[in-house]
């Protein structure tokens, strides 16, 4: 059983690794072709939440 828990934890650290890697050629690409991808975030409001739509799928 130890066997299998060490191959699920080695697993989840490449894919953890290769998605990092991924996101971050990405941000790296962006960064050196001059584009700010900090600037492109968007902000939560309550307001872009449908609350009816919510109460709907909760009730139903």
């Amino acid at each position: 059983m130890k066997n299998h828990d060490d191959r699920d934890s080695l697993y989840y650290l490449f894919s953890g690794i290769t998605l990092a890697s991924f996101f971050g050629v990405i941000f790296l690409a962006g960064w050196l072709a001059g584009a700010d991808w900090s600037a492109y975030s968007i902000e939560f409001s309550w307001s872009m939440l449908n609350t009816d739509t919510l109460k709907d799928i909760f009730t139903n």
